[in-house]
């Protein structure tokens, strides 16, 4: 049951460019947020049982934000946490149809949480229950709870290893709550039913940060006032965006600080040796300062905008290969031309239009998580006159991120890649206006990040068992499409399916 902060384990990070890691997920706009802070959003199941039912898996949705870096021994708070816990349609069927359930409401006790390189080594993310009431039950939808129903979680203290380099990583632990089912006069049915979700397995990060720099008795929790439930991400995967700091060399000027951002969503999980991308669908801005607008225009006062070209984007990993992807090495990743005030803050869009996708990468078998980080990043910028026209070009070099930051930290888990397959769909047809259950029999579902029906993803799913998973079809033009599940290991074996 669960709720908040930890959205980025996966996203986190990014360069003098950005990307925004998956299919049309919407992002925050990294400049909107603190310097050196991310904030995130992270979809993934958990496995609960409850009395009677017996085990169900319920989608989780946590977000918040948090610092990227912390010094070795720094106290620090993950703040602005908020969640959503999505209760599956065949439960909400169930209690609907046979216990005669209208209402439910819900009390979450322990959101609890494991921490590597950290202390304490478990920690409840709740410093009091949260309770949600009167949550309508309508058969055929599934029950969304707002966790908390209004303001923030702040999780913390914790504290930082003295270790360095090292990461600190977050990952799901376990969590308890009680399920009320009311009637529609309010009277309860049966009993309350205490509920008790486990760890996921494999496990899932849901925040890394990194540990570096100088020991500073500094409390980090930055606040970014966002409750980021807009921040949609498919199940299984991450979304997120970060703001920090470049050092840069920019010929003419010398040494300047450039802002970074990087907005984008990446799965959460990857199977060792499996071969995927880092961040698909991703962008980033190049932001220059006023001042430093203000000395370019004085050194070329008819330089009315300017255009970028990344030539240089490199990411560094842990446990993959390769080591090291330059995603600007076969041509330059053109940004978006801006105009130029003095005074003003400009920023550039990496690219200027559509996405970057960063990778291919594989994981290793040796490892039991991946670290993205941003590396060196250099670009051309060239001033133009107000007919277009380009009348000088600086050079921008940038060196590594100083700590390094870290785009992305992912559990490399479970079996190796083994594709799910699908052997049988129940029923194989239905209305094109979409909107009906269905049932996949087959195997490996596990690990499923999405259902797709031909090219449409399910308009929601849940993962009843290795073996079963229950859709809902989205709307469709009539016609025989293939049913797949998406994995871990790839796309399933399909069965076909009728909208009619």
């Amino acid at each position: 049951m669960s709720h908040p902060r930890f959205w980025l384990s996966a996203i986190t990070t990014a360069c003098l460019l950005g990307t925004q890691l998956s299919a049309q997920a919407a992002g925050v706009d990294p400049t909107n947020i603190p310097l050196n802070s991310q904030i995130g959003s992270l979809r993934i199941p958990l496995s609960c049982t409850f009395p009677i039912i017996g085990k169900q898996t319920l989608n989780i949705k946590l977000t918040g934000s948090m610092a990227t870096t912390v010094t070795p021994g720094q106290q620090f708070y993950m703040t602005d946490g908020s969640g959503i816990l999505e209760l599956p349609q065949g439960l909400v069927d169930l209690s609907y149809n046979l216990l005669g359930a209208r209402f439910g409401n819900g009390t979450i006790s322990e959101l609890n949480f494991a921490i590597a390189n950290g202390t304490p080594a478990i920690i409840n993310g709740l410093t009091a229950p949260i309770v949600v009431e009167n949550l309508p039950i309508v058969a055929g939808q599934p029950v969304r709870m707002a966790l908390p129903p209004t303001g923030f979680i702040q999780i913390g203290p914790l504290t930082a290893t003295n270790t360095v380099p090292s990461q600190v990583l977050v990952k799901m632990s376990s969590a308890k709550g009680v399920l009320r089912l009311l009637t529609k006069s309010g009277k309860t049915i049966l009993w309350d039913l205490g509920v008790a979700c486990a760890a996921p397995s494999p496990e899932i990060i849901v925040l890394g940060m990194t540990v570096a720099g100088t020991h500073s008795d500094e409390v980090s929790a930055p606040h970014t006032n966002i409750r980021t439930e807009d921040l949609d991400a498919p199940f299984m995967t991450q979304a997120g965006s970060l703001r920090f700091p470049l050092s840069c060399n920019i010929s003419g000027l010398g040494r300047r600080e450039v802002d970074g951002t990087f907005t984008g969503i990446a799965p959460a999980l990857y199977a060792p040796g499996e071969v995927f991308d880092s961040a698909t669908s991703g962008y980033g801005n190049i932001v220059l300062s006023g001042d430093t607008i203000s000395e370019l225009v004085g050194q070329v006062p008819a330089a009315k905008s300017a255009s970028f070209a990344v030539t240089r984007l490199e990411f560094n990993s842990t446990n993959t290969a390769p080591a090291q992807i330059d995603m600007a090495a076969s041509s330059p990743i053109v940004g978006a031309d801006i105009p130029l005030v003095a005074g003003q803050r400009a920023a550039s869009r990496i690219p200027a239009s559509g996405f970057l996708t960063i990778g291919k990468w594989k994981a290793l078998t040796t490892g039991t998580d991946t670290a993205m980080y941003v590396g060196r990043t250099n670009a051309t910028v060239d001033l133009k006159n107000a007919s277009g026209q380009v009348i000088d070009t600086r050079a921008v070099a940038c060196d590594e991120p100083t700590p390094r930051t870290t785009l992305v930290s992912v559990t490399i888990g479970g079996k190796a890649v083994v594709p799910a397959t699908v052997s049988g769909v129940l029923p194989s047809s239905g209305s094109p206006a979409g909107g009906k259950t269905v049932y996949i029999t087959g195997s490996n579902f596990t690990s499923a990040r999405n259902v797709y029906f031909g090219s449409l993803p399910a308009t929601s799913f849940s993962v009843v068992s290795s073996t079963l998973i229950s859709a809902v079809t989205p709307a469709s033009p009539t016609g025989v499409v293939d049913v797949k599940v998406q994995g871990v290991g790839g796309s399933s074996t399909t069965k076909a399916y009728t909208f009619k």
